[in-house]
């Protein structure tokens, strides 16, 4: 080891001056773009990484800044008490409550069939979600306006099995 470093330094002492700032020069370059070259990619995954915790950030806000409305769209339903009526005995009352006039119910695979009639769309609508709030999932609801003006809605509804 002693006689390689004799050797470079004997090797180095017969450069010119110039040669040796040359080398000198030069091997600064190398090692500059050595360290460049190692720390360019950390650089570059930090400025990704940054842009995605700044894109998260703003998704953290904006999902806080919902929260209220989140909160609002709880289902609304009234605490409903079971009573001993029959599907068929439900929903004929709640499509009387809603003012609606019941044309036909029949049984349809483990749920009820029915068509209504009324006087605005509105009414169905709110029947589907009091439907929906006594245990019931609507499954089809067609409504058409008939040629005197009033609405027919036919919908078709199964219990939900808790």
């Amino acid at each position: 080891m002693k006689l390689l470093i004799e050797s470079l330094r004997s090797r180095w002492m017969q450069l010119q001056l110039r040669e040796r700032q040359l080398l000198i020069f030069g091997g600064v370059l190398l090692l500059a773009t050595f360290i460049y070259l190692s720390i360019a990619p950390q650089i570059q995954k930090y400025g990704e990484l940054k842009l995605q915790v700044d894109e998260l950030n703003t998704d953290v806000q904006w999902l806080q800044q919902q929260r209220q409305v989140v909160e609002r769209l709880v289902n609304n339903c009234a605490a409903q008490k079971v009573g001993q009526q029959s599907g068929r005995e439900e929903i004929t009352r709640l499509i009387r409550r809603n003012q609606l006039t019941l044309n036909s119910m029949q049984d349809v695979n483990s749920g009820l069939k029915f068509s209504m009639s009324g006087p605005d769309a509105n009414r169905v609508i709110s029947l589907t979600h009091q439907i929906a709030c006594f245990g019931y999932d609507v499954k089809t609801l067609e409504i058409e306006r008939s040629a005197e003006g009033s609405m027919e809605a036919s919908m078709e509804v199964a219990a939900i099995e808790n």
